[in-house]
């Protein structure tokens, strides 16, 4: 939807990834397909977020029913689940800059066209004054 009010800049895009502990029979892939995650438990965010929205569609996509062990709004419960090897999880590479070394990001084949952007959104008319300025310019220098 593009409202003419509104600029939008993109400050980065990234993709999809699996996660998985480095324990994981997985973690010595650089890139899985949905068949391989057939019998892994999958640990996800609500479906409030934009994460399993997208999990949704693909999987309704590629007619795959995951096994879905445990769904929480607590991004901190997930990686540690993930990293005691209790599932694998759908998360962005935005997501897992902070991981530990415990956690594995693996490429899934049926997400390698599928993005999450970080977008800074702004009026048009409106003047930016030199506080805004030097947030923003924070916010793009943290994000590269």
């Amino acid at each position: 939807m593009v409202e003419p009010d509104l600029n939008a800049d993109i400050l980065c895009q990234h993709h999809f990834k699996i996660i998985c502990s480095s324990r994981s029979p997985l973690a010595n892939n650089k890139e899985v397909s949905l068949a391989e995650l057939q019998e892994y438990p999958f640990i996800l965010l609500d479906k409030k977020s934009t994460h399993q929205q997208v999990f949704s569609q693909l999987m309704s996509r590629h007619l795959f029913n995951p096994w879905v062990l445990f769904c929480t709004a607590n991004f901190n419960t997930i990686l540690t689940l993930v990293q005691q090897n209790s599932g694998i999880s759908f998360l962005t590479e935005t997501a897992l800059a902070a991981c530990s070394h415990d956690i594995v990001a693996l490429d899934l084949k049926e997400a390698k066209q599928i993005y999450f952007y970080i977008s800074l959104v702004s009026r048009v008319n409106h003047e930016q004054n030199p506080i805004l300025q030097a947030f923003i310019q924070q916010i793009k220098s943290a994000i590269n």
